[in-house]
């Protein structure tokens, strides 16, 4: 059973070669890498997750270590995102793939700036994290 769940704040991480932003094909247009912990406990077992995303914003005033309002979320889809679908594959707490009318389910993380309950696909957040975590 979850006892609480706690999200920190997202902040602005430095890409892979230290630079806050990196160009896009739009001039107007930078990207950007967010991060955030969700930390719960699990049976009295303390779990954390560190979600982070690439973000396009145009924007240009945020610093590395920045704190955005807003949650990084999962969402859910039945379309691979990626070259490497199987990276993304939705497995419950048994080890087994998660499908919606037989296909397989994928995720994916977004930035949601104002609501945790901006949510995307086919499942909602805590409703996946419950399966997750057996406790639904």
């Amino acid at each position: 059973m979850i006892k609480k769940l706690l999200r920190g704040t997202v902040h602005i991480i430095p890409n892979d070669k230290g630079s806050t932003y990196e160009a896009t094909d739009n001039a107007d247009i930078m990207r950007i890498n967010l991060c955030q912990e969700t930390v719960w406990f699990n049976n009295g077992e303390l779990c954390v997750q560190t979600r982070v995303v690439t973000h396009d914003t145009n924007i240009s005033i945020y610093k590395t270590g920045h704190v955005l309002p807003g949650n990084i979320l999962v969402g859910y889809t039945l379309e691979p995102l990626t070259e490497n679908p199987e990276e993304y594959m939705l497995y419950d707490e048994r080890g087994i793939v998660c499908t919606q009318e037989g296909y397989p389910v994928y995720y994916f993380y977004y930035y949601a700036p104002m609501s945790r309950y901006q949510h995307r696909g086919i499942l909602k957040d805590d409703d996946v994290l419950e399966t997750l975590l057996g406790t639904n």
